[in-house]
């Protein structure tokens, strides 16, 4: 959780961005999905990967005064990064939840969330709601839990069902995942 507000100072202190510049435009791309998701207009919806994020953006728009100014998009840019600290909180906690089971040392541990906090999705999308930077800061924790699974932890399978299922309803192609899990299995 320290490594992403560390990132999260880098991104919005020193380097000084408010909105993001990469493919999308996020803060713009969840507030506009949340705004279509509350029209009940399916033709506007979007379909994209993270059908849940938009829904969770409609839900975060319904609360705001559109009143077609800046204001509305700052307070969703706010409410995001409170989401993504939640998410990352949830991850911290999952992590240390898995590493202690399966007894990693704190080397190995360290390692790990070095690499985590090394994959571009975290990297670039610290501070910006959204589908990469979830599924990127939730990969690792659900691994090790899959891990522990496979090591035979009863509590690890129905962690790991939930975490593929939320995998897979997010982003089809995670079903592979799955898969491979249950080939290793």
């Amino acid at each position: 959780f320290l490594i992403w507000i560390g990132l999260l100072f880098v991104q919005f202190g020193i380097i000084g961005s408010s909105v993001t510049y990469w493919p999308g435009d996020l803060h713009l791309a969840y507030f506009s999905f949340g705004l279509n998701w509350l029209s009940f207009d399916p033709w506007l919806r979007i379909h994209t990967p993270g059908p849940t994020f938009n829904y969770l953006s409609g839900l975060l728009v319904s609360t705001l005064n559109i009143d077609f100014t800046d204001a509305p998009l700052k307070s969703f840019m706010r409410m995001g990064i409170a989401m993504q600290g939640m998410v990352t909180l949830v991850s911290a906690i999952w992590f240390a939840w898995a590493s202690k089971i399966l007894q990693l040392n704190y080397v190995t541990r360290v390692i790990l969330l070095l690499t985590i906090f090394s994959f571009p999705p975290v990297l670039i999308f610290s501070g910006y709601w959204g589908y990469g930077y979830t599924v990127a800061i939730l990969g690792a924790p659900l691994g090790l839990t899959l891990l522990a699974a496979i090591r035979g932890h009863n509590k690890a399978w129905v962690l790991g069902g939930v975490g593929c299922g939320f995998l897979a309803a997010n982003y089809y192609p995670s079903i592979f995942v799955i898969l491979a899990f249950l080939v290793a299995m």
